[in-house]
């Protein structure tokens, strides 16, 4: 084998030009000049997606904010201190910052391992990342189309061995729910499904809103009554009082914490 041979190959077989750069990998120039290109060219599209968000560039201090964001690790329980979370579902992704990360996902009827990425950081980061990927943001509200920037950015922040927040312990087959269990299964369902629904209407939802949903999720029976109802939606509201004037004219409500 010629060791000062390029390694490149073209459609018809190896080339037979003399390489003129050895390490890591014996190139001839042409084959040189075109490696670079393709690789400068990436380059700068990576350095584009990352400096330009609508045509304009972030702010200085939200470009540096960003810049050292650093990843907070994955808790087995609520640290109680403030985190900015990436949450997958489906093709779409929430950011948003809280002081109780597993009550968040409960909250949105998501798995624990829908958590891509949490950074130590609230509010002000949480508006520069909603700054960076604005064009990406569904309507006005905290959920982003999960698009190849930001897709990058989670995967620049993530540490390695993070895979998202590992499962909790759960009950082996063996072990039976009892009926206090089961009832009390179903009615977390219940609130779970219906906290939902304040993101997906983007408003308090009514009490036939919540009917609808809990009977189409199979969470209720078609009868179910309007105290019911309004009881799961009291309960949730008194956890998150901002929620309660979700949608209302002038009123501006805080459901990110």
């Amino acid at each position: 084998m010629n060791e000062t041979l390029c390694q490149a190959l073209h459609d018809d077989g190896p080339c037979a030009r003399n390489a003129t750069l050895l390490t890591p990998v014996r190139l001839c120039d042409e084959h040189k000049l075109t490696v670079a290109a393709a690789v400068v060219q990436e380059a700068l599209a990576a350095a584009l997606r990352d400096t330009l968000i609508s045509g304009r560039a972030l702010e200085p201090r939200a470009a540096l904010m960003l810049a050292e964001a650093q990843a907070a690790p994955m808790p087995t329980v609520d640290p109680h201190s403030v985190l900015v979370y990436f949450l997958a579902n489906g093709g779409r992704v929430k950011i948003g910052f809280t002081k109780s990360i597993f009550s968040r996902v409960r909250s949105l009827s998501l798995r624990d391992d829908a958590v891509l990425l949490l950074l130590n950081g609230g509010a002000e980061l949480e508006r520069a990342l909603h700054a960076k990927f604005a064009e990406h943001r569904v309507a006005d509200s905290e959920w982003f189309e999960l698009a190849p920037d930001v897709v990058h950015f989670v995967a620049s922040k993530r540490p390695k061995h993070c895979t998202g927040i590992g499962a909790r312990p759960t009950r082996t087959k063996t072990e039976r729910k009892t009926p206090r269990q089961a009832k009390q299964a179903v009615l977390l369902r219940r609130r779970e499904r219906v906290r939902r629904l304040y993101d997906e209407l983007g408003k308090r939802p009514e009490w036939t809103d919540i009917r609808d949903a809990l009977v189409a999720d199979k969470l209720a029976p078609k009868d179910i009554s309007r105290s019911s109802c309004q009881r799961v939606r009291d309960a949730i509201e008194a956890d998150e009082p901002a929620l309660a004037a979700l949608g209302q004219p002038n009123v501006r409500a805080i459901t990110g914490s």
